[in-house]
């Protein structure tokens, strides 16, 4: 069984068998560290020799932004409750950026990274490094980088149905574009639209630091966000900031835009008991209307097909 392990943004832990029920686990990494004395921040997983490997994100005790690493301490424990922190830590220390991706290897078992990073006279950048036993790494260049932000996180990098897709946050929101890589030059080139552009926007709500993993078993790459609070509450709840629902991403027909929509085991929180059917609804001409009277809960989810009229299409 393929348990899927979510490090969360700051040290949270917790597994999942179908990614919809979770299961929480003690803390896994804390802040305890010269290194990441001041936060530990966003990471990934990459299976490194059959061991899963996260390089993650340490602020230090001068505030600066290293990676570091961390492997499980048992193997043989299928949810990997506990974790050891690497004696070479850190590992990266420049440039001062963050959020690390999983990693990627090309055909002479090259591992490559990259991380966000930027400043206001370069632009928004995801660096790349790369490193023969994920121990020892070497800085390269950018990968991309872009004048519409001074500052990218969380940058992904990943294959969907033969296109390479480059993710990152900035600007407030979560950005994709779709495009080619040289693996030669070791460059991404977008194709269409880039990062920072609005029409390439992964969400048009409160959506931002997604991470992105591929699901084995269903052969998909997942997507989850962060959604925030408008308050500082965090202490009272006892919890500040969830994660979205996941996602599995896939392309349009025509290969050049993203698409997403919800996994399917999502279907398992459907009640067929409350489940309430409308067919051949007359919209009224008012604006606004209520479509579906007395509706409660804090969750909803709605399935509507529409038919118009040929005389009032547009």
């Amino acid at each position: 069984m393929i348990i899927y392990l979510i490090i969360c943004f700051l040290k949270g832990h917790c597994y999942s068998t179908d990614m919809v029920h979770w299961i929480h686990l003690p803390v896994a990494l804390a802040p305890d560290q010269p290194y990441d004395k001041n936060g530990i921040f966003t990471g990934s997983t990459t299976i490194v020799n059959g061991i899963p490997t996260i390089i993650y994100t340490g602020i230090t005790d001068t505030n600066k932004q290293v990676q570091c690493q961390a492997q499980p301490a048992n193997l043989s424990d299928p949810t990997l409750t506990n974790w050891t922190k690497s004696s070479l830590n850190p590992l990266i220390t420049d440039p001062n950026g963050r959020d690390p991706s999983t990693a990627f290897q090309d055909n002479e078992d090259n591992y490559y990274l990259i991380y966000g990073y930027g400043r206001t006279d370069l632009g928004g950048q995801a660096v790349l490094f790369t490193s023969k036993d994920f121990l020892k790494w070497t800085y390269l260049h950018p990968i991309h980088t872009n004048q519409y932000d001074t500052f990218w996180e969380c940058p992904d990098i990943f294959n969907i149905t033969n296109r390479i897709v480059l993710k990152a946050s900035l600007l407030g929101h979560d950005f994709w574009t779709i495009g080619e890589f040289d693996p030669y030059k070791l460059i991404f080139t977008p194709i269409n639209h880039d990062l920072g552009e609005f029409i390439q926007l992964i969400d048009h709500g409160r959506f931002y630091a997604s991470k992105t993993f591929y699901d084995p078993i269903n052969d998909q790459q997942i997507i989850m966000g962060w959604t925030s609070e408008d308050d500082n509450l965090g202490p009272q709840r006892g919890w500040q900031g969830f994660h979205t629902l996941p996602r599995m991403i896939f392309l349009s027909e025509d290969g050049r835009e993203l698409r997403s929509r919800p996994i399917e085991a999502l279907k398992t929180l459907r009640d067929p008991q409350s489940h309430r059917y409308f067919h051949n609804v007359i919209l009224p001409s008012e604006i606004p209307f209520e479509l579906i009277p007395d509706i409660t809960g804090n969750q909803i989810e709605i399935e509507i097909n529409w038919q118009f009229p040929m005389n009032q299409v547009k």
